[in-house]
């Protein structure tokens, strides 16, 4: 098969794939590895110099569980997640599974479970996912099991910060204070701390994203 041609553009592709390569934490040489692609290929995808062919972007789409449209299509504007709904302006904030079924691909839609309404914008327009708290670890700081914790994907977490994280080892999503050193990150609850090796191929854990609203219980 030939290259898409008709109603593609390049830099709506461009565009689309480093935003879903953003968001999925993913790197040129992640992607070209899971492709099966040269890391030169994914490049010059990025930079708009080439386009793939049908059946590599048929790949794309499966590889991030989305349709072809989500890749060759300007998304619409304003790009977030509000709509209109009798004549009021409300916002749905994905909801995440008591377990994830991937971690290649963590922003999959079978990963989620429903979503979240407010009649607010949680964060600004940043993208933000909510994950129900499944542990009493943090209850002394007013995070319990009945709690539900929204995170930004794209905000960074500073030392002492409250981020959510996927546990591989579980494949769950847990909230934790984070502490960050060389090659290394802890993860602290109220009790208890833990090490981890960070940016290093056998990663135990993916951070997703700093806690920017939950719900708390009083302080015992």
């Amino acid at each position: 098969m030939g290259s898409i041609t008709n109603d593609f553009d390049k830099n709506v592709f461009s565009s689309n794939l480093k935003r879903l390569m953003n968001k999925n934490n993913l790197k040129n040489k992640d992607l070209a590895t899971l492709l099966g692609l040269s890391k030169s290929a994914i490049s010059n995808y990025i930079a708009g110099i080439s386009v793939p062919r049908t059946e590599v972007l048929s790949k794309i789409a499966q590889a991030f569980d989305v349709p072809i449209e989500t890749l060759i299509k300007k998304p619409p504007e304003p790009v977030n997640q509000n709509f209109r709904e009798d004549k009021f302006d409300v916002y749905q904030v994905p909801l995440f599974s008591d377990k994830l079924v991937s971690a290649d691909i963590i922003y999959r839609n079978d990963n989620f479970n429903g979503s979240l309404t407010f009649p607010f914008p949680v964060y600004g327009d940043m993208d933000c996912y909510a994950v129900y708290i499944s542990d009493e670890l943090l209850a002394q700081s007013g995070i319990t099991k009945k709690s539900i914790v929204i995170f930004a994907s794209c905000l960074e977490t500073n030392n002492g910060e409250l981020a959510a994280v996927l546990l591989k080892r579980n494949m769950k999503i847990a909230v934790r204070r984070v502490f960050w050193e060389t090659n290394k990150i802890t993860l602290a609850t109220d009790q208890t701390s833990e090490s981890f090796k960070y940016k290093s191929k056998d990663d135990e854990i993916v951070v997703l994203g700093k806690v920017v609203f939950a719900t708390f219980s009083p302080n015992a």
